[in-house]
């Protein structure tokens, strides 16, 4: 019973937010519409105002992928908990068989039936349990996409259904202008190889012109021959255009995404980005050391005993006595532990040859 409210409320909910992500993304296309042909971007409405509609529909669009992880790890559960259930109708049906014809049970026969049958039983529990923790996880998530969000969601739609009939003149941008408009932040931006899978869903181009506005693709091109990588658009003409002008269409893109929390978060790139700035710092950390290294006055201490560059023209008496503090502390360190190694040795020595209570301290 359990199981069936759970699945039922999943797909009531997937059901509801795919209806309100389409809502949204149908409004913002009827909103903008981009002219391949005279490079021009057509708003019915400023675009700082779609942005609004936009935000919904990444929050929404956020939801639902988190929660088809929610609906991939409950149908893993479900199969494993459907899997003990059949185990453990087995295993009773052999203790039944095996206990019906007998009146003296031997302990070896049947008793190693009922210990698989307590660790089907445990298993079973922690099924059920991780079923109980997906349902909770699931009354999480859905504080953040609230009724009330909903309801102010539709109220905007409303308004700007009505805003958009009266606006009668449509403001036109030109390609250039917004994608100046784009490139002028400088975000850390890495390959786009590792964007999930709904990348492709939203039109890459419409998404590159209008800094990050999601508007639904109908189909899906390679645009270099050496990758396997797809982007979606929205019709054949926008992936020419891209494919034309790959180069500024590709950097402008790049740009949109990762100055967009908001889009980096939906495309799965948090981890690639945290990742980047890791080995980032590695690096400089790793520079400083080589840098600090190379303005200290002594020579940097090797175990090796490095012969004197003798076809240096410019040696002084600075780089004599460099030399000669290098050479004596690699010195000290080696008569250092041939001693430690010889005391050691004389106190293994010693321990081994004389008797039990004769040891010297």
């Amino acid at each position: 019973m359990a199981k069936t409210n759970t699945r039922e409320a999943l797909e009531a909910a997937l059901e509801d937010i795919e209806h309100y992500i389409a809502t949204g993304i149908e409004a913002i296309g009827n909103l903008i519409q981009v002219d391949t042909k005279e490079k021009k971007v057509r708003c019915k409405w400023p675009i700082e105002k779609v942005r609004e509609i936009n935000k919904y529909v990444i929050l929404f669009s956020s939801y639902e992928k988190l929660l088809k992880n929610i609906v991939e790890a409950f149908e893993k559960t479900e199969y494993l908990v459907s899997l003990d259930q059949k185990k453990m109708d087995c295993i009773i049906e052999k203790i039944n068989e095996i206990l019906k014809y007998r009146t003296a049970i031997e302990s070896q026969l049947v008793f190693p039936h009922f210990k698989y049958l307590s660790h089907l039983w445990t298993s079973l529990l922690l099924s059920l349990s991780h079923l109980a923790e997906l349902n909770r996880l699931k009354e999480q998530l859905d504080e953040y996409v609230s009724e009330e969000i909903k309801e102010n969601f539709r109220k905007l739609l409303k308004i700007t259904e009505v805003r958009r009939k009266v606006v009668k003149k449509e403001l036109l941008t030109t390609f250039g202008e917004l994608m100046e408009r784009t490139n002028k932040a400088h975000p850390v931006m890495t390959s786009l190889q590792k964007v999930t899978l709904n990348f492709q869903n939203y039109c890459a181009l419409s998404l590159a012109l209008t800094n990050g506005l999601l508007t639904p693709a109908l189909l899906t091109k390679k645009l270099c021959e050496d990758s396997k990588f797809r982007f979606g658009f929205a019709n054949i003409e926008y992936a020419k255009y891209a494919e034309r002008y790959f180069e500024d269409f590709i950097h402008t893109l790049k740009t949109a995404i990762y100055t967009s929390v908001d889009l980096i978060l939906l495309f799965g790139l948090a981890d690639v980005i945290l990742q980047k700035d890791f080995v980032d710092e590695r690096k400089k950390r790793r520079g400083k050391q080589v840098s600090a290294s190379g303005t200290q006055t002594e020579m940097v201490v090797v175990n090796d005993l490095t012969p004197s560059n003798r076809i240096n023209v410019a040696w002084n008496k600075w780089d004599f006595h460099r030399e000669t503090i290098h050479l004596a502390y690699i010195r000290k360190l080696q008569t250092h532990a041939q001693q430690t190694a010889l005391s050691f040795g004389t106190m293994n020595a010693q321990n081994e040859s004389l008797p039990f209570g004769h040891r010297t301290n």
